[in-house]
């Protein structure tokens, strides 16, 4: 097997220079190491300079995570059987890279488990809510290791995933519509339909640097990318059985914005949906012709339970899963009578 590793960079901030050395080390002679900068000041990019062994893109503005994935993988593609594309802010384990070659042939996608640098579960398998919101699988939970190395999820986090060559391209890679978070979510999705499957490779793991502040920028793109991933994936049939949990979901994320002072940054995302609806009805015409499975089966690949740690629990988050869990069986016997 032959990796092509992408590794987007944009905040200089962020030094890749530890991770890049460790890819080094672990990687086999056929192996590409791919960094793409969308800062156009080149400052990633210098920190690298006397790095030997990796190849280098430099974009002359941000074109967006999922837009310079698909054009790292598009430079890659004739000389790689998988695409490994890693946040860069995370560093990975001693054997990370073995691990990954030790897959099977069950899975098109694999995600690493992501920790800390303390051993703490980042994310091991994206959960997506039937609220089209979604966050780290099992996040702030203590890590033990485990006999079962593979184990299917649902959803991967893009930090750190490994998609086959031949999936990827025919699922169309990243979708550019979202520019930033979601992206990753909508490429799993779209391998979902398409009939194939996705596994947590538990011990690959990968150290993220990761925060939970949400900046303006990410508070701005999870809004609008929310609807967009809900657009473009969900069939007709779901999105009017959902149709009360979504909008419900929508008015609090409203009163929500109101109350942290982000109403003006949800009003643009509104706005930003509406002048991109033709390019989203497009891409949702493409995922459209990729379905393989039915509504049943796609649906049951979301969740009914509120469970991040980022979100406080309490009585209200308490009614709102049994309210959840009453409306997803409910849902589940209509699709299922329709199936």
């Amino acid at each position: 097997m032959t990796l092509g590793i992408i590794i987007v960079c944009y905040d200089d901030k962020v030094d890749s220079t530890e991770l890049i050395e460790q890819l080094i080390l672990q990687k086999n002679k056929k192996d590409k190491i791919l960094i793409i900068d969308n800062n156009p000041k080149k400052l990633n990019s210098r920190k690298l300079e006397k790095i030997k062994g990796i190849h280098k893109i430099i974009n002359q503005k941000n074109i967006g995570f999922g837009a310079a994935c698909n054009l790292g993988a598009d430079q890659l593609k004739d000389y790689v059987d998988y695409f490994l594309f890693l946040n860069p802010d995370t560093t990975i384990g001693s054997s990370t890279l073995d691990e990954f070659r030790q897959i099977d042939s069950k899975h098109e996608a694999y995600m690493g488990l992501l920790l800390t640098k303390n051993n703490v579960i980042n994310n091991n398998g994206t959960q997506v809510h039937i609220s089209g919101m979604s966050w780290c699988g099992d996040l702030g939970k203590k890590y033990t290791k485990s006999n079962k190395k593979i184990i299917d999820i649902n959803y991967a986090s893009g930090a750190c995933l490994m998609v086959n060559k031949e999936t990827f391209i025919n699922v169309g890679g990243f979708d550019d519509n979202y520019f930033l978070y979601y992206e990753d979510t909508d490429l799993c999705s779209k391998i979902i339909k398409n009939g194939g499957k996705i596994a947590l490779l538990r011990n690959a793991i990968v150290y993220h640097d990761y925060t939970e502040t949400v900046s303006d920028v990410k508070y701005f793109n999870l809004q609008k990318n929310r609807i967009i991933y809900m657009i473009e994936n969900w069939s007709i049939l779901i999105l009017i059985i959902l149709s009360p949990v979504i909008l419900i979901s929508e008015l609090a994320l409203i009163f929500h914005s109101l109350l942290i002072g982000r109403l003006r940054l949800k009003l643009e995302s509104y706005v930003h949906l509406l002048r991109n609806f033709d390019n989203i009805l497009s891409s949702r015409k493409f995922h459209n012709r990729l379905t393989k499975i039915n509504d049943l089966e796609y649906f049951k690949t979301l969740s009914h339970q509120i469970d991040s740690k980022l979100i406080n629990e309490n009585v209200f988050i308490d009614l709102a899963n049994h309210l959840f869990k009453i409306y997803y069986s409910l849902a589940v016997n209509i699709l299922n009578l329709i199936n």
